[in-house]
């Protein structure tokens, strides 16, 4: 960041450096200067730009607000110069290779086309490069602390973006509190320069629906009845608790559950067949899952103290159970002993795994007791007002981080464990954000303003 003045002081005291200017359409008189020296004049041009009053890029950061084109130029710039880096040179020809997702493939070969006409595109069927995987939804940034799905393997993206908010929802079913983090997520997305941090703005923005829907059906609004039968609710009238509705919706939690890990088994199958591991989908894990579906209805049926399913559907049941325990352990006689452990192992983490969505419930009625213990303040009159505001900020803040972290394991632990490897490869689009600078270039005749 500097002036004319400096840039020509500058280039009479460095004879010996290659340097190229980068012009720059700014509302203030700010340019930038890319310059490219031999490594052992590194520590005397620092000493030069430092007396200069240059500012390197690492440092705008730190500088007012009102800098920020000159940042998003040189962000720009760096994003081009990482494009250029790459590029070979044959008979005069440049060369650029990447990936590009296959439905904006289209959209590629029009832009050369129209803006450069000699340019030629030649896909590539078959290469040694491993495919990186394209994360899509508004809650790919959260997926990708388990990993990145490799292109072979099934990509849980989408189901995560159903059921991450959905359990979240659950756990934190407010019509207000949902409301205030849809509101954060909003003032986030559309006042943040951050693209990270609009992203998030996104995230909250989404969970804060969820929250409201849940709200709605858990008939709440900061902790207070909105004077209907709720359809969610583990009360008789508001007051008494029901330990029937309490069990009514602990089963609907532990159903959750159960469709969530079937999906991951689903997926478990899919990526075996894949990888042309025919044996072990259709001997272990099919019946696998059928035995965990069966051993369901088991449990649900009358004769065995639940009241879903009926005797008669139990006893089928059972019969199956037997039918599939019998063909993972039999089927393949030499890995018995492994079968065997296998097996064993199997049926005591599902068994864990279904009863560890229960929390689902526990933080639903959480949410409600503490809210009860808030809204007492309101006995107090005037004086319990600021008790009522603290303590649902208090709520907001903890529960939500509570609801956030219950909805990872969930998915990270119970669902990701069932299937996920990720040892994939993002794929990193070239992203370039324009909205405060134009950049003009001049190289050896060719002139080109970005953005065009």
């Amino acid at each position: 960041m500097f002036n004319d003045e400096s840039i020509e002081e500058f280039k009479q005291t460095c004879q010996y450096a290659k340097i190229e200017f980068l012009e720059i359409t700014l509302p203030q008189a700010y340019k930038a200067v890319i310059i490219v020296a031999p490594k052992k004049f590194e520590k005397e041009l620092e000493e030069k730009l430092d007396t200069l009053g240059f500012v390197p890029i690492d440092l705008i950061l730190k500088v007012p607000i009102s800098t920020r084109p000159v940042l998003e130029a040189l962000n720009v710039l760096k994003t081009i110069l990482s494009v250029a880096v790459h590029m070979q040179v044959e008979d005069s020809t440049l060369k650029l290779e990447g990936f590009i997702p296959h439905k904006r493939f289209k959209e590629l070969k029009s832009k050369l086309e129209k803006n450069i006409p000699q340019a030629k595109i030649y896909p590539v069927e078959d290469t040694d490069v491993e495919i990186p995987t394209l994360l899509k939804g508004p809650f790919k940034d959260i997926m990708s602390m388990a990993g990145v799905p490799s292109h072979h393997e099934v990509d849980p993206t989408p189901i995560f973006n159903i059921t991450f908010p959905l359990f979240f929802g659950l756990m934190f079913g407010d019509l207000g509190h949902g409301a205030v983090l849809a509101l954060v997520g909003v003032l986030l997305r559309k006042f943040s320069p951050s693209a990270s941090k609009r992203r998030w703005g996104n995230i909250l923005f989404i969970l804060g629906v969820y929250s409201m829907f849940f709200g709605l059906l858990a008939g709440e609004m900061f902790g207070t009845p909105l004077g209907y039968t709720p359809i969610l609710t583990i009360f008789k009238d508001h007051h008494d608790i029901d330990a029937g509705k309490i069990m009514m919706l602990l089963g609907l939690c532990m159903l959750a559950g159960i469709i969530h890990i079937s999906i991951g088994y689903i997926f478990k199958i899919i990526n075996l067949l894949k990888e042309g591991e025919k044996g072990e989908a259709i001997l272990f894990f099919i019946p696998l899952l059928i035995f965990y579906l069966c051993g369901v209805v088991l449990v649900g049926s009358t004769e065995y103290g639940g009241a879903v399913f009926s005797p008669e559907m139990g006893k089928i049941a059972n019969n199956i159970i037997i039918a599939c325990t019998l063909i993972m352990l039999f089927s393949r006689p030499k890995k018995l002993s492994h079968n065997l452990l296998e097996f064993f192992i199997s049926v005591l983490e599902l068994s864990a795994n279904t009863v560890s969505y229960a929390r689902l419930m526990i933080l639903f009625m959480v949410h409600i007791f503490l809210m009860q213990t808030v809204n007492m303040a309101f006995s107090m009159g005037v004086l319990g007002i600021p008790i009522i505001i603290l303590g649902n900020a208090g709520v907001i803040a903890m529960e939500s981080i509570m609801a956030y972290i219950q909805s990872l394991r969930l998915h990270f632990y119970e669902f990701f464990t069932k299937f996920f490897e990720g040892k994939g490869k993002p794929f990193n689009p070239i992203l370039v954000e324009v909205k405060n600078v134009v950049l003009r270039f001049n190289i050896d005749g060719f002139v080109a303003t970005f953005p065009s």
